[in-house]
């Protein structure tokens, strides 16, 4: 199989991400059943593209997964009808990125024994480890690909000139990138920029910032019942979360005087204590 040109297609302008199914307060996770409910009411919304996670489950890091083999052996038909892209690389004892040789092998084969055929669409490393060139680690995935278990790579939060040094080793097919009033790093990075000039869809994430943009995070007591948002830095205390609140009552103010558009001035990097979640 050449490898020259293989991309996957990105088919429509809106996906459905499945972490908050199985990533969230123990409480709050979605009855497998009804997680099937959601996934094929999305598909009958005309929804083909789906993101999962290796590390997306509460108290069992591999819920995502489990529940999409479950879904695939009860309606083995709609596999054909969605592109998955499937995050991987997180150490779930530190949640940090471990994209070594070894445990490129380890993410991925786990990942494809809960798929029918033992293929996944795309492979996206969550996030880069800064240990290993991107270069590496875009060529360790692509055995996987001549072997006809992955489809595609994606790539999560990353810069442009990282993208740009991946797709000259492979075809990058997506890009995922949190945009939010608190993340518009791609706009300053290059990521949308190189995107733009090499065809690569952008897979934005979070427009409410995590759940910042509904003015429900006052302080860190507002966060025991929300899942993962601890692993945002944003949310790390309640001095952050007061200082980044600011954003939130500059849209409110706007929103009740909307006339008052031409003078507003939202806070520059400096000016706030703005931060990257560590995992989406």
């Amino acid at each position: 199989m050449s490898t020259a040109t293989k991309r996957i297609t990105i088919e429509g302008s809106t996906g459905y991400g499945l972490m908050s199914l199985t990533w969230t307060s123990p409480d709050k996770i979605v009855p497998q059943e009804r997680a099937f409910d959601t996934i094929n009411n999305a598909i009958a919304d005309g929804v083909k593209f789906f993101n999962a996670g290796e590390f997306y489950g509460t108290g069992d890091s591999l819920l995502n997964l489990k529940y999409l083999k479950a879904y695939f052996e009860k309606y083995p038909e709609n596999r054909s009808k969605m592109i998955i892209s499937v995050k991987g690389l997180i150490d779930t004892t530190t949640f940090t990125p471990d994209a070594s040789p070894e445990n490129i092998k380890k993410s991925i084969e786990n990942i494809i024994s809960f798929f029918p055929n033992k293929y996944i669409d795309l492979f996206e490393p969550a996030r880069m480890d800064l240990k290993h060139p991107v270069e590496d680690v875009v060529k360790c995935i692509i055995p996987y690909i001549e072997s006809g278990n992955v489809g595609g790579i994606s790539l999560s939060e990353v810069k442009g000139e990282t993208i740009e040094r991946a797709n000259k080793i492979y075809p990058i097919s997506s890009v995922e990138l949190e945009y939010s009033l608190w993340s518009t790093e791609l706009l300053t990075n290059g990521a949308n920029e190189v995107c733009k000039k090499l065809g690569i869809p952008i897979i934005a994430y979070s427009p409410l910032g995590g759940g910042f943009l509904t003015g429900d995070i006052k302080s860190t007591a507002d966060l025991k019942d929300r899942g993962n948002l601890q692993l945002f830095d944003r949310f790390k205390d309640d001095e952050t979360i007061k200082t980044n609140y600011r954003v939130v009552e500059i849209v409110n103010e706007y929103a009740n005087t909307p006339d008052s558009f031409l003078s507003l001035h939202l806070p520059t990097q400096r000016e706030i204590m703005r931060t990257i979640p560590l995992l989406n």
